[in-house]
Order: C-alpha cells, then sequence, then structure tokens
C-alpha cells in the first residue's frame, strides 16, 4: 500500500512538472503573452486568474525587453513575459528556483502563482530595495566586505548546484561575447580613442584566454544592483533575483556587471571567491567582459536607433578607462612579485 501511494505521490509531481512545461497537452491551450502593458491589463489578469489574492495596488516596476513586472500590494511581484519566445524562458526559470531553494542560503524568488491563460509567475516580494554607487559609499568596509562576502558564497553554491550537463539538459546555452562582430563594425565609429583602445585591449584578452572546459558554470550571469535587494537598515543583501539571463559560461562572467555598482565591489567579492572555491581571480576577465558587454550594447543601440542609449555607453566606457588601467598595472605588478 506505502508502494502504491508513493507511485502516486510521483505521478502526480510529474504531471505537475509536465503541466508546466506542456500546458498546450494537459490543459487544451497555452498561456500567450499579456497583451496590454499597463496596470489595468495586469489588474484584469490577475482578477481573472488569482481568485484568492486581493488586489489593492498594482505598481508596474519595469517594462524591459523581456519582461512587464509588477508591484501588487507592495507584497507581491509579478513578471508577464511580453513576447511568446520569453514564455519558456519564464518557464526554465520557475524549474530552475525550485532546484536552488535547498542549495543556495541567499533568498531568491519562490513563485507561488503561475499563469494558466495569460503567461506569468507571481512570488513574494522580497524586501530591499536595488543597491547603487551612492549607498554603497556611505557604506563602512566592513560592511562592504560583508556583502562581498555574501555575494561570493551565493555564486559559489549556484556555480555547484547546477552542473553544466544539467543546465545543458535543461535547455540553457554558452555565452559568449561576439568577438568578431565588434572587431567589424565597432573600430573607428567610437568618438574617443581611449574608448577604443580598451576595446581593443579588451578584444586581445578574450581572443588570447579563452574559456577553459575548467571554469564553466551555469551562471546567474545578470548580477548587477537592480537584481539585488538590500536593506539599508541592516546593511546587507537581503536576496537576488531575476535569473532569466542565466547562461553557461566562464565563472568571471558573473563579476563584470558589480563594476556598474562600484569597482570596490566588484574587487572584493571576485577576491573572495577565488579565497572559496581557490581558483585564480576573475577580476580582469570580469573587467574585460565589462568592457565588451558595452562594446555589445552599443552595437544593440545602433540597430534600434536609439542615440541617448548608445551615447550613455560611451559614457559608461569612458569612466571605465581609468578603472581598466589600474586593474592592468595592479595585474602586471604582481606578476612580477
Amino acid at each position: 500500500m506505502i508502494q502504491i501511494v508513493k507511485r502516486q505521490c510521483l505521478l502526480v509531481d510529474l504531471c505537475l512538472v509536465l503541466a508546466w512545461l506542456c500546458p498546450l497537452t494537459l490543459y487544451g491551450n497555452h498561456p500567450i503573452p499579456i497583451q496590454q502593458h499597463d496596470e489595468r491589463a495586469v489588474r484584469a489578469v490577475l482578477i481573472d486568474e488569482v481568485s484568492d489574492l486581493a488586489i489593492n495596488t498594482v505598481t508596474l516596476i519595469t517594462a524591459g525587453w523581456d519582461n512587464l513586472v509588477a508591484d501588487i500590494n507592495g507584497e507581491w511581484i509579478f513578471r508577464f513575459p511580453l513576447l511568446e519566445e520569453f514564455i519558456p524562458i519564464l518557464k526554465r526559470e520557475k524549474l530552475l528556483l525550485k532546484h536552488l531553494e535547498n542549495t543556495v542560503s541567499m533568498p531568491i524568488p519562490h513563485y507561488q502563482y503561475i499563469g494558466m491563460r495569460t503567461a506569468f509567475a507571481g512570488y513574494r516580494k522580497i524586501i530591499g530595495g536595488s543597491l547603487n554607487e551612492e549607498l554603497y559609499l556611505n557604506l563602512t568596509v566592513d560592511v562592504r566586505q560583508g556583502i562581498a562576502e555574501s555575494l561570493a558564497l551565493f555564486l559559489t553554491q549556484l556555480h555547484h548546484a547546477v552542473s553544466v550537463e544539467e543546465a545543458l539538459q535543461w535547455g540553457y546555452k554558452e555565452y559568449h561575447v561576439p568577438v568578431q562582430q565588434i572587431e567589424q563594425s565597432l573600430p573607428g565609429t567610437l568618438p574617443s580613442s581611449e574608448i577604443e583602445r580598451i576595446i581593443s585591449e579588451a578584444l586581445v584578452y578574450a581572443k588570447q584566454n579563452p574559456c577553459s572546459a575548467n571554469n564553466l558554470v551555469l551562471l546567474h550571469n545578470d548580477l548587477h544592483g537592480e537584481n539585488l535587494a538590500f536593506d539599508a537598515n541592516m546593511e546587507q543583501v537581503t536576496g537576488v533575483f531575476d535569473f532569466s539571463e542565466a547562461a553557461i559560461g566562464d565563472y568571471s562572467i558573473e563579476f563584470g556587471k558589480l563594476f556598474c555598482i562600484h569597482q570596490d565591489l566588484a574587487t572584493r567579492t571576485a577576491e573572495a571567491y577565488a579565497s572559496l572555491n581557490d581558483v585564480a581571480n576573475p577580476i580582469i576577465p570580469a573587467a574585460v567582459d565589462h568592457i565588451l558587454r558595452r562594446a555589445v550594447y552599443i552595437l544593440q543601440a545602433r540597430e534600434c536607433c536609439n542615440a541617448s542609449r548608445e551615447s550613455g555607453l560611451v559614457q559608461m566606457l569612458q569612466d571605465f578607462i581609468p578603472i581598466w588601467d589600474e586593474l592592468k598595472k595592479e595585474t602586471i605588478q604582481k606578476e612580477f612579485q
């Protein structure tokens, strides 16, 4: 009798997974993207599909490339894929987060609501605001170090939780910087020879130091201040979210976007990660990724005729010149010590 019950439980679990992956087969319909990208549409969808949640306030947080994100009652976060092609990404993210629940100590989203007619996923809000440069610079050295160590531990746990083989089976792809595209399209088109210099140096480094198979992990791949929950009173990171950009790649890639908060955080987190995992300090390849991503974003901005975004990205690279040069100098000094 016990064995029969266990088998029934396994069948139920299997059906739940299949219901999420293959709703067309099990329910006769496939969830579609939200049709309108405003508060009224969000409210209408949730009233229709989440009857047990009393909706008092709806606040749109962002409508980015992939998802419309809404804060409900200041207590819940709901993410709505904007296009059909983004729905499988949200499904895969849900399965990943479920897998990580018992393997990472950092709070992460736990999806409790899933759309069946309109595609969405909702989780209880992780309390905290984004972490930016101004907030970071007002913290003491000890607090900064604590934040870096907590992020290094999170990344260590994430990288060990899912093998590359498992990630491939789940449909994750390997992240690559389009070196050839940058080389063909950017040189001679930027307003500063110094910006072109650091892009050229980053390209040379990327070509001379290809990713080793031993360094491949499943990356969060989007670890910047807006994807962190930071409690200003407790002065600590209270959560990490938005795993939609997860991909397979060199572990060093994780630290590139931390430069968007401050180079001190990127440096401290990279050092803490290297110590935890007994690996080479990833700060230089992280800086390379930071530079080359901005180069790619510039090309994308040009394709969209978004001059203001291109200008902002160019300024980011301009501001990064002294950081890059200092990192190179420190690396050379360490090599000759």
